[in-house]
């Protein structure tokens, strides 16, 4: 009989170990399998979801690379455009300074005109008639006689007053 015994405490051993693999998998199946399905269901969710950003965030990188290259593009035109403007700009500084280069001259040349004029006309008011009363006083001398020298006299004045 020893022999059964111990088949039989075997054998109770084996439904002992089998009752109690059968109680944790049923408590595993009642209070643990859901809380682990439902982390597995929210993993995988969350890993669909990072996927989905994956996806969004490297469709807004190719848009965004896309506007840099626009950018950059625009950029360039721009440059270019105040190169131009900076050139036409410049040229037309140097015009402007060349326009008042030639204003100052003009300006310097009429000064020098109306002073010129001044200068004569100025003579004309004090010198002539100085060298109009010179004139007579010589005359005056060289022609003693009255008649003579008046007559003389009368038509030189005549002629230096219609010339001025």
């Amino acid at each position: 009989m020893f022999i059964n015994e111990v088949v039989i405490g075997v054998i109770f051993r084996i439904l002992n170990f089998a009752v109690v693999i059968v109680f944790f998998a049923y408590l595993f199946k009642k209070f643990a399998l859901d809380t682990i399905k439902n982390q597995i269901a929210s993993r995988k969710r969350h890993r669909e979801q990072l996927n989905w950003q994956i996806k969004e965030l490297d469709q807004a990188y190719h848009v965004l690379d896309k506007q840099i290259i626009e950018q950059d593009e625009l950029c360039k035109k721009f440059i270019e455009k105040i190169k131009k403007w900076r050139h036409a700009f410049d040229d037309a500084e140097r015009l402007k300074k060349r326009e008042q280069l030639k204003m100052k001259v003009h300006m310097e040349e009429r000064a020098k005109i109306y002073a010129d004029w001044i200068v004569a006309k100025r003579l004309q008011q004090h010198v002539i008639p100085t060298a109009l009363l010179n004139a007579r006083e010589q005359l005056s001398h060289q022609f003693e006689s009255e008649d003579q020298g008046n007559q003389f006299l009368n038509k030189l004045i005549k002629a230096m007053e219609k010339s001025t």
